[in-house]
């Protein structure tokens, strides 16, 4: 892993930045997954600390994916990101999600904690990436960088059926 954080820390972020306009090293930045993905985010911004600001987790599976991802989290020191985690219900992992997302608040993270009720799918998570990418232009305090005081609860968001 040590080989893949380098390359996205010393070359794919200079090289994403020099095709943006306006984008620099200090630019803020989120990054997003769903499922394995949403673990392979909350890694990222563990073990990167400060490349991302926001970290984008729409039903981070499995059970032990994220038992894992918590303990790394609760040993760790606590890093400058905000995490946007979504999850479904009993079917989605909710339980160590629930878990997770109460260890990130007690270690003092922003967290807005979106809860469906649904399952584990596209049809659960495309109502929710405006919501995400919203709460990644709202969270970034644009004048340091730094991710804002936790943001408020919010259940049954965003499962449209769509």
């Amino acid at each position: 892993y040590a080989k893949l954080f380098s390359f996205c820390s010393t070359r794919l972020m200079p090289a994403i930045s020099s095709r943006w306009t306006g984008a620099g090293p200090t630019t803020p930045r989120g990054i997003m997954g769903v499922s394995f993905g949403g673990i392979n985010s909350a890694c990222f911004g563990m073990l990167l600390p400060g490349v991302f600001q926001l970290l984008i987790l729409h039903s981070p599976a499995s059970d032990e994916h994220l038992r894992v991802i918590e303990d790394l989290y609760r040993d760790r020191p606590r890093n400058p990101s905000a995490l946007f985690v979504s999850h479904g219900g009993p079917d989605d992992n909710e339980q160590a999600a629930r878990r997770f997302i109460q260890t990130l608040k007690d270690k003092g993270y922003a967290v807005q904690d979106v809860a469906t009720g649904g399952g584990h799918g596209w049809k659960d998570w495309r109502p929710l990436i405006d919501d995400s990418l919203r709460a990644f232009s709202a969270r970034i305090d644009r004048r340091t960088g730094a991710a804002p005081a936790p943001a408020r609860r919010t259940e049954g968001a965003g499962n449209d059926g769509a």
